[in-house]
């Protein structure tokens, strides 16, 4: 059976400036990404070829399904992801069975880690802009044993002024405050490979109320 498939490499994302999830749909045909307005900003609503679900509810599965190295964001909420040392990211169109372990009408986006190697390489990037706008990004890896590697990557993504004027008291809000944490350890032996990944993500932006 066939299936429409966007993938992009982790130079495109790199050479594009994609920041995070809001912006895939500018090289995905079909995909449209939203966040309400009466959720929190860490609320993302995907759309392709116009199915999804519009409703933030925290009891509602989303229409496009979302997956983080092959684990399912279960809920719209918390699904604002920046786009952080990836391999590759992948958006399937049209309705998914079980093969990415659950059932959605829309479609489904896949996120992909950049996994540890032998080769000991690294980056590590500092924008600044308006708004006191600063976002350090970076990962490191290589070999620690004869079999082992492991890599570290992590962002921190600051926004002091806040981007709203409230004309009532006179204050701005929407500030940004999103940080996050991957660790991975990669053992391989013959035709017998073990990843261990833990990851943290914690986002204290200040919500903007409509």
């Amino acid at each position: 059976m066939p299936v429409s498939i966007t993938t992009l490499t982790a130079s495109t994302i790199e050479n594009t400036f994609l920041p995070d999830i809001h912006s895939l749909d500018q090289l995905v045909p079909n995909l449209s990404l939203t966040s309400s307005t009466e959720g929190s900003g860490s609320t993302v609503q995907a759309f392709i070829r116009g199915i999804g679900e519009a409703d933030f509810a925290p009891v509602l599965d989303p229409g496009v399904g979302i997956y983080i190295d092959g684990v399912y964001i279960a809920r719209t909420m918390g699904s604002n992801l920046e786009f952080n040392d990836l391999e590759r990211i992948s958006v399937l169109r049209g309705p998914q069975g079980t093969l990415f372990g659950r059932n959605t009408n829309g479609g489904a986006v896949n996120y992909y880690s950049r996994k540890p190697s032998m080769e000991s390489e690294g980056f590590v990037t500092l924008d600044t802009g308006s708004l006191e706008k600063r976002k350090l990004e970076g990962a490191y890896g290589g070999q620690i044993g004869e079999n082992t590697s492991a890599r570290v990557s992590f962002v921190s993504n600051q926004q002091n002024e806040g981007w709203v004027l409230n004309r009532t008291t006179g204050n701005k809000q929407g500030e940004v405050d999103i940080s996050s944490l991957r660790l991975q350890l990669l053992w391989e032996k013959d035709d017998t490979s073990v990843l261990l990944k833990v990851a943290s993500s914690q986002d204290r932006s200040q919500p903007v109320y409509f």
